[in-house]
Order: structure tokens, then sequence, then C-alpha cells
């Protein structure tokens, strides 16, 4: 498999640049993280306003942030709840702050990032009761943000996928609430599943065992919730009637498989599923637009499903 051009610059920075993540203590990981997405990621586009907010969980306050169109100011417009990745130890409301801007002003929406507790200090299932609470408070406090509970969607990029779908799956074992489409990134939804393209894990450089090892190890309680539903979907038994599906993947992730595979179990459970594959591109190549050009590609897709999702 031929990384695109640009890909292969990226990937040949990223493993010249300084101590792997996972050498690091969690703090430091972060700080170096952030650094490296501020240098690479999507530059912001459109005029969006952006507040803050506070949603309310079993722990206590989930800070929220809101992106609202400018040109859209005073409309109850479609919620889109975003959930962002990092392997539930790196990435923040400001790592992925490009990516909320780009979709919102690219699907007209009000895009919703939430700040959910993170590992070590917070195991599984927090990120996941985060996730799902923060949810049902923005379905309950829409109209007070300027949005509309009966139009929402849930994103999420990587492992802010896997909690994309297990949002929808709680939403539909505890009747509600809905979503008129799922749009998950290059999640992870078995990571521990040996699926064929995890064999590309022993070399890759921006997603490796060791980083995988390392973040799910400080996140998980012990090895027998590596098949937990919550942390896994791909493990749901039940996904008929599940929303809509936009499953956006890259050729060569080594979590392609975890993408395909359950966009696949959705579709033949009779769960319309849109299937977008980006050939040469990497891991969560959506938040290095900065120097990926496909990145913008990707948005524009989100964007324009989004908004086509939502408009009714």
């Amino acid at each position: 498999m031929e990384l695109h051009p640009q890909a292969r610059r990226f990937v040949q920075a990223i493993s010249v640049a300084g101590r792997p993540l996972w050498h690091l203590p969690p703090v430091e990981a972060r700080h170096a993280y952030a650094k490296r997405v501020a240098k690479a990621t999507v530059r912001p586009t459109g005029s969006v306003l952006v507040g803050e907010g506070t949603a309310f969980g079993p722990a206590g306050g989930i800070p929220l942030r809101t992106y609202r169109p400018a040109e859209r100011q005073g409309e109850r417009l479609p919620v889109v709840i975003f959930l962002h990745g990092g392997s539930f130890v790196l990435g923040g409301l400001e790592t992925h702050d490009p990516q909320c801007r780009a979709v919102a002003a690219k699907s007209g929406c009000l895009v919703v990032s939430v700040d959910y507790r993170m590992a070590p200090e917070h195991k599984f299932p927090a990120a996941v009761d985060d996730a799902f609470a923060a949810t049902c408070w923005l379905a309950d406090h829409a109209a007070s943000l300027g949005g509309d509970r009966d139009r929402m969607a849930v994103m999420g990029d990587s492992n802010g996928g896997a909690l994309a779908a297990v949002v929808s799956h709680m939403a539909q074992d505890r009747g509600g609430p809905g979503f008129a489409l799922t749009c998950m990134v290059c999640p992870s939804t078995d990571i521990y599943g040996d699926l064929p393209s995890h064999a590309r894990l022993h070399s890759d450089v921006l997603l490796s065992w060791p980083l995988v090892d390392w973040s799910f190890g400080l996140y998980l309680n012990g090895p027998e919730e590596r098949r937990d539903p919550r942390f896994a979907p791909l493990q749901r038994s039940q996904v008929a009637g599940l929303p809509p599906l936009l499953m956006v993947t890259a050729e060569a992730d080594p979590l392609y498989d975890d993408g395909s595979a359950y966009a696949d179990k959705l579709a033949a459970a009779g769960v319309p599923v849109e299937h977008v594959c980006f050939p040469g591109q990497v891991h969560n190549f959506v938040l290095w637009g900065g120097v990926i050009d496909a990145a913008d590609e990707a948005l524009d897709l989100i964007g324009n499903r989004l908004k086509a999702a939502l408009a009714a």
C-alpha cells in the first residue's frame, strides 16, 4: 500500500520528532501531543461564534465548547455533538477546536464539543458516562443554546468515534435521545479484536502497539474490559435500528478494519450506511489538515452529509 505523498512526508516528520508519547508521563504526553497538533492541524475556516458552557454528569460539571456559524446567529440550529479522539488520555477542546470550527462552518450546525473525563485520572467507563450524560443534558437544554433537540447527530474521531457509536447504542437502549446520523472518523471499534489491518500496528508511526497498550492500559481497569461493547462497540450484538452511519476511514490506518467491520455489521442489519475510505491516508488524517489536503476534503464530505441529514 502506497502512502499519499503528503501523508508520507508527515509520517517522516513525526518519526524524528522527539521521544514517543508513551515514554512520557501522561501530563507531559498531553502537552507534547497538543504541540504536535498545533503545528499540523487544519486551519480554521468560515466565521464561527465560539462559546463555553457546562453540562452535568455523574461526577459533576462537564465542560463544553459551542460553535455556531456567525451568519446563523439567532436561529435554532441542528446540533452536532462532537467527541474528540486521543486514546482516552490525550486531546481535548483545544486540540480539536479547528475541526469543530470547520464542521460548524461547513454543516451550518451548532457543534458542541464535549470535554469528557480522561485517563489515568479517570478510568473506564468515565469517558462513556460523561459522553452520554452530556448528550442527554444537551438534548434537554438544546433550546437554551439555540439548538433543536429534534435534529441531532453525534460524531467523533479515533476513540471519539468509538464513543459516538456507544452513545448511539445507549440512546437506543434507553429510549433516546434520537440521532439523525452517527459520524465516525477512523474509529477504534475493537482494537484488541485481531483484525487484519491491526498487523500495521507493529510498524506504524502514528499508531502502534506501544501507544495502544500504554493509553488503553491507563484507561481500562483490566484486560477483561477489552471486549466490553462500551469500549469495543463492534462487540455489540444488537445493532438493527441504530441511526444512519457515515463512516470515514483511511486506507493506511491500522484501524481501517475497525471502521470497515463496524460499517459492514450495521449495513447487514439494515442500517443505512455510507462508508468513504480515503486512499493512501493515515490514521485520523482529518486532524492533520495543515499538511494533508485530504483532511479538508473529508471535512467537506462530513459537513455536507450532516447538513443533509439534519435538514428536516
